[in-house]
């Protein structure tokens, strides 16, 4: 388990591997013994399949929108100003 504050904040943010990609969240409680929970019960979604689809629906999704942001701001860039 793996779970720290970032300087200045005082939520817990959970960060761990999973198949590969890091995950890396907040919490969203000051309590550190809460954190822990949700950080377990986040990590047995990921192994019971619930949160795996999300997890390789963004990475799917992730590339097509760089493709298609950069198709977009290179016409945009072209563009002149008169």
């Amino acid at each position: 388990m793996s779970l720290f504050r970032y300087k200045g904040s005082k939520v817990w943010t959970m960060d761990f591997m999973f198949h590969g990609q890091r995950i890396r969240e907040s919490t969203g409680t000051r309590s550190k013994t809460l954190a822990q929970k949700i950080e377990s019960k986040r990590r047995q979604k990921l192994e019971e399949g619930a949160g795996e689809s999300a997890v390789v629906s963004a990475r799917a999704f992730f590339p097509l929108q760089l493709m298609i942001g950069s198709k977009t701001r290179r016409a945009d860039s072209r563009r002149k100003p008169y």
